[in-house]
């Protein structure tokens, strides 16, 4: 196979055997050797590739190709459809766009500005326009970039402007939760001698000295062991994560039943919406 590589120009299945993405069973390195011994330069691009050298590919891609006379040219096309058409394994952003930026520079000098913008236009967002100008002179760039320099200005302008909502909306949320702060310091809940806890209506100072939770929002008042036993008889945790409608967020910093009980009223909150969907038949509360 080998023998057939380097004695005759690539063929499609020389192609399809050096761009395979199996497993090989010869040298590349050596198989690179001999393809540039002969001047084979086609037949290196894939093993460049398969090395890890993608510049070299890229070089040797664009600079073995003739440029036909309607401006098309084969190995641009090539190394945008085989080399660039989607980030190697690997490969971090900022390399990519290396290999991107380097094509750019030998479209300018072997072709013009204007396919250079086409190219960039090709990057997917990974080229900006501002990433070439360094490469062209400055009448260059008002000739061909002007029309390429307005749509970049307006895209700018518009993420500006879309910064500057999500900052607006951030403020606001900020002051919002600022003046809750300030509420809460004004909020109480006042627990008579003679309270009976919600849930088991026994005294809530009769359960010798347990713990007691205060709802100031609506109240409501309950032996703390009384409201952990009905959080667990509901599956905790659990029956909270598996509901739908849940309020976004309302779960944050939320570990353990104890957390749970701490966020809102077991009997006016989402526990008691999330009762309303639970069989009769298998609520003891119901039980005759």
């Amino acid at each position: 196979m080998l023998r057939s590589l380097v004695g005759s120009e690539m063929c499609i299945r020389d192609r399809a055997f050096l761009e395979s993405t199996a497993p090989v069973y010869y040298d590349p390195e050596y198989a690179l050797r001999q393809c540039l011994v002969h001047f084979r330069k086609q037949h290196c691009v894939p093993l460049y590739q398969r090395l890890g050298l993608y510049e070299d590919a890229i070089l040797i891609a664009l600079h073995s190709t003739e440029r036909r006379g309607d401006g098309e040219w084969e190995g641009l096309k090539r190394v945008q459809e085989v080399i660039l058409n989607k980030r190697p394994r690997g490969m971090d952003s900022a390399t990519f766009k290396k290999l991107w930026l380097l094509v750019a520079k030998e479209v300018i000098t072997e072709l013009s500005t204007r396919d250079a913008l086409q190219v960039v236009e090709k990057s997917n967002d990974i080229l900006r326009l501002e990433d070439i100008l360094a490469f062209v002179s400055e009448d260059t760039v008002i000739q061909n970039f002007k029309q390429a320099i307005c749509n970049s200005l307006n895209r700018y302008t518009t993420e500006i402007a879309k910064l500057a909502e999500d900052e607006r909306l951030a403020t606001e949320t900020s002051n919002a939760i600022k003046r809750e702060k300030q509420g809460l310091h004004h909020r109480f809940g006042a627990v008579s001698a003679k309270q009976t806890c919600e849930l088991c209506k026994r005294g809530i100072f009769q359960q010798g000295g347990e713990a007691f939770l205060v709802y100031p929002g609506c109240q409501h008042v309950f032996h703390e062991g009384c409201v952990l036993r009905k959080l667990e008889a509901m599956d905790g945790v659990i029956a909270f994560k598996t509901e739908e409608g849940l309020t976004p967020g309302y779960l944050d910093g939320v570990r353990s039943v104890m957390d749970l009980a701490s966020v809102e009223c077991v009997m006016c909150g989402e526990c008691a919406i999330i009762e309303v969907g639970k069989p009769i038949d298998e609520d003891a509360s119901w039980d005759i």
